[in-house]
């Protein structure tokens, strides 16, 4: 069973409908259900003020995101499920923020590539952007579309974090970064190893290695064992999927191979894992 067919059955808000197209916009959303941003365009800046999330991208791709941080999507392919009752505000970012990224990228010339690694990167809400947020909206949850509060939201970002975390940050907002992202993520769980992912690419091995290790910060095998190793760990620790599904989802034929990977990976077999949670 694939993380989609997971979320399926639950309660799915569409954000388009709740009257969002520009902007900022503030939800709470309780327990279970799922917030579809399929149907919107661009990049949203997604803001937890409160409780916890699962991003979902495309069919095998997840994040968790705890209370009280905040991260960078392209709505248009992506799914939140609600893990616990949350407040989130959603800012469809305007054709402000480009400038903005270029400028840090142009004065951060010294810090090595734009490594977004294979965790998405997030940012701590820290208390001057927190408490920006409490003065946008009043208790009738009003919304401002305004390009002044995107100015504002910008200024603050930049008061609050260091250059080098707002770049690998707002790395999606790097055309090249953003495309070749969204190749590996929507490609390596697809095919067997990165022989057939450097084929598809139609890039040279040189150079599909050295976009690979400027943009994730690792060798394409790394990363690829890495985020596996991630998603079954997740899967296994979070989860009550069996763990005969889980063996045969990332493709292991075996018990005795499956359990081989999880103790070169965890020290522990899959079912001490799973029982390390209960």
């Amino acid at each position: 069973m694939n993380i989609q067919t997971s979320i399926n059955n639950k309660e799915n808000l569409k954000l388009k409908e709740k009257g969002f197209k520009s902007g900022f916009k503030t939800l709470s959303v309780k327990k279970g259900s799922v917030i579809d941003c399929s149907e919107l365009p661009g990049l949203i800046l997604v803001c937890l003020k409160s409780g916890r999330i699962r991003m979902l991208v495309g069919n095998q791709k997840e994040e968790i995101i705890a209370s009280r941080e905040m991260f960078l999507m392209r709505a248009g392919s992506c799914m939140l499920e609600i893990i616990y009752n949350s407040e989130i505000v959603f800012i469809m970012l305007d054709d402000g923020w480009n400038p903005l990224y270029k400028e840090i990228k142009d004065q951060s010339q010294t810090l090595q590539g734009n490594r977004l690694l294979f965790r998405l990167p997030t940012l701590e809400i820290k208390p001057g952007v927190a408490l920006f947020f409490e003065d946008i909206f009043d208790e009738n949850g009003l919304q401002y579309n305004t390009r002044d509060l995107q100015d504002e939201m910008r200024i603050q970002l930049k008061k609050a974090y260091p250059k080098r975390a707002l770049l690998q940050f707002m790395a999606l907002l790097d055309d090249e970064v953003s495309v070749f992202y969204d190749f590996i993520n929507n490609n390596y769980s697809k095919y067997r190893g990165v022989e057939e992912l450097i084929l598809l690419s139609g890039l040279t091995q040189s150079t599909f290695n050295r976009k690979f290790r400027e943009h994730f910060g690792n060798s394409p095998y790394q990363w690829i064992l890495a985020r596996r190793a991630d998603q079954i760990q997740r899967r296994l620790t979070d989860g009550v999927e069996a763990i005969g599904l889980i063996m045969r989802d990332f493709g292991f034929t075996d018990a005795s191979h499956f359990n081989r990977f999880c103790r070169s990976m965890f020290g522990k077999t899959p079912t001490q894992l799973r029982n390390r949670k209960a």
